[in-house]
């Protein structure tokens, strides 16, 4: 599949802050595109996935030049926009820039009529003006157990916050604060493959702020992170958690926030 059909499908990082110091060594980029596949085609587009771009992700994967890749696709439907994304994630732009060339040879190495059956199967199996695309910087990402299926098959939850105008940065500081006392030790109890903070590089009107993830292989999961968070909660003081509350306040945009819970069913993660 051609490049425009990866880049299409790219997204899952997460968190970086909004704007880095000159002093600050630049944060990893996330590459996510989104499509909507049609009614019907939900197979051809996986099996098009499956034999044209994981062949070239995983190499890409096995000589380091690319972090992490996967698809999702939404467990719980709430935006009927897209129901497709794939997502790469590299340590720099340079990184992205290697991986736009390692298609354009994949593309190459094929005959002119397959690469035109490709691109015509494609374009008939998704809806060409729900696709967008978003680029992140993570602020954090901290990785534990690989996914323990071969096929990197998992859930992945999203939140997604916007932060009052000016307000950037105190809601990157206020996630960086609240997310490891919970989530680092969810981690370490293998409950939780991983977690992390994503922000916009591209920035698109009306768009969420940042990007808060972590990783499950199982629904089962969820039970056991949300039952963590809930004891966190009750074990702060009144004064502590109304503290919590009043800087919350200031931060968050009110009515934005939102969740999406995707179903993975094959990513790639980096090798030990």
């Amino acid at each position: 599949m051609r490049r425009v059909a990866i880049v299409a499908l790219l997204l899952l990082s997460f968190a970086v802050p909004a704007v880095l110091s000159a002093e600050e060594a630049p944060h990893p980029i996330t590459v996510a595109s989104f499509f909507k596949v049609l009614p019907g085609k939900g197979e051809t587009v996986m099996g098009m996935l499956k034999k044209y771009d994981k062949p070239v992700l995983d190499k890409l994967m096995a000589d380091r030049t690319i972090t992490g890749w996967g698809v999702g696709m939404p467990w719980a439907h709430t935006n009927g926009s897209w129901n497709l994304v794939l997502w790469i994630d590299a340590a720099d732009w340079a990184g992205h820039g290697k991986v736009d060339q390692a298609f354009e040879a994949a593309e190459k190495a094929r005959s002119a009529d397959e690469n035109k059956k490709i691109e015509q199967e494609f374009h008939a199996a998704t809806a060409p003006d729900a696709h967008r695309d978003g680029v992140y910087r993570q602020v954090f990402a901290k990785m534990g157990k690989a996914p323990a299926s071969p096929e990197g098959k998992g859930y992945l939850w999203l939140a997604h916050w916007t932060a009052k105008p000016g307000k950037e940065d105190d809601l990157t500081s206020f996630l960086s604060d609240i997310y490891p006392g919970v989530f680092d030790k969810l981690l370490a109890d293998g409950v939780i493959g991983g977690y992390g903070m994503l922000v916009p590089v591209v920035h698109v009107a009306g768009a969420p702020t940042h990007l808060s993830w972590y990783w499950v292989d199982t629904l089962g999961g969820i039970d056991k992170v949300q039952a963590a968070l809930r004891a966190a909660h009750a074990k702060r003081a009144p004064e502590q958690q109304a503290a919590l509350d009043a800087r919350a306040e200031g931060i968050f945009e009110p009515g934005t926030h939102f969740d999406d819970l995707l179903e993975v069913p094959m990513s790639g993660v980096p090798k030990p």
